[in-house]
Parts: C-alpha cells; sequence; structure tokens
C-alpha cells in the first residue's frame, strides 16, 4: 500500500512542478506535510522528494 501511495504521491509532486513557479514554493510544503503524513517524518521519499521540489521551484523563480 505504501508503494502505490507513494506512485500516486510522485504523480501528484510531478504535477506540482510543473506549476511551482506559478503558484510560489509554498506547494513544496503542502506536498511534504502530506507526505510525512503518510510516510513518517524521517521518510527518505519525503526528504528527497521535498528537496526536487524545492530546486525546481528555484529554478522557476
Amino acid at each position: 500500500m505504501k508503494k502505490i501511495t507513494a506512485f500516486i504521491f510522485t504523480l501528484g509532486l510531478s504535477a506540482s512542478y510543473a506549476f511551482a513557479s506559478d503558484i510560489g514554493c509554498s506547494v513544496c510544503e503542502e506536498e511534504w506535510r502530506e507526505c510525512t503524513m503518510q510516510n513518517g517524518d524521517r521518510s527518505p521519499f519525503c526528504i528527497g522528494s521535498y528537496k526536487n521540489c524545492l530546486k525546481v521551484c528555484e529554478i522557476g523563480a
């Protein structure tokens, strides 16, 4: 079940990357909160996804 959740989260995060520059970096924090609620606070998946989101956000800024 966690793999399915992670996959769905990744799809959502990928879509978020596409418009992160338009709505600001707050989308990264929202995705981070959702991920940590589902996968735990120290999930490597959440940490990596959050860092990638911030990188994309900075590029788009």
